[in-house]
């Protein structure tokens, strides 16, 4: 999506804003990008590389909009979304450096459509390890849907890929609770399919 002037005047401002707080190399990389704005409030931001665009919430200040944007830029940087597929495609038994195009596809959208969104978890844990300052942190604990050390303190020196495969194997785990009280309160039915209890 083309930028409209407020837009294009908006990324310029954050450009010279960016390299005023010592982010020279972040306003570079910004100025590859077209910045978009929107009204969701369900959105803070995300990066659509292969469009070549960062899309941010309106309703956001300089500070938040700030780490937001660094926030999207290092997603891309450090490669999350050729990682986490790279994880995933292992974990299945996959040989992660020689994926077929149609199995790319298949991993892409088990990523991208899991509604727990747990390879982007992952991703953002990431980054809050490795890009946040002290600053970024407070900022970050103020709006809802990021994550900082707060979460998950003992997982500051993991990879990427330990936290995404951690957050899996959670996720398995409270699934299988779910799973069983749907039925019976006092039956239990495990994913492999084994019921536990009356």
């Amino acid at each position: 999506m083309a930028m409209t002037e407020r837009e294009r005047l908006g990324r310029d401002v954050l450009i010279r804003s960016l390299s005023k707080h010592g982010y020279v190399t972040y306003g570079k990389l910004l100025s590859n990008f077209h910045l978009n704005f929107t009204h969701d409030p369900s959105v803070l931001g995300y990066m659509e590389p292969k469009a070549g665009r960062i899309v941010v919430n309106s309703s956001l200040d300089m500070d938040q909009v700030e780490v937001i944007i660094r926030h999207e830029i290092l997603h891309f940087y450090l490669n999350h979304a050729d990682r986490s597929l790279k994880k995933l495609a292992s974990l299945k038994g996959i040989d992660p450096n020689n994926i077929d195009d149609m199995t790319v596809k298949e991993l892409e959208k088990e990523i991208y459509g899991d509604a727990e969104q747990t390879a982007n978890w992952a991703a953002d844990f990431d980054i809050s390890n490795q890009g946040y300052t002290d600053k970024d942190k407070q900022i970050i604990r103020t709006l809802h849907g990021l994550v900082t050390e707060d979460h998950h303190s003992d997982w500051v020196d993991l990879s990427m890929e330990e936290m995404y495969e951690k957050l899996l194997n959670e996720r398995k785990n409270k699934q299988k609770i779910v799973y069983g009280a749907f039925f019976n309160p006092t039956t239990f039915i495990s994913q492999d399919g084994k019921i536990y209890g009356k």
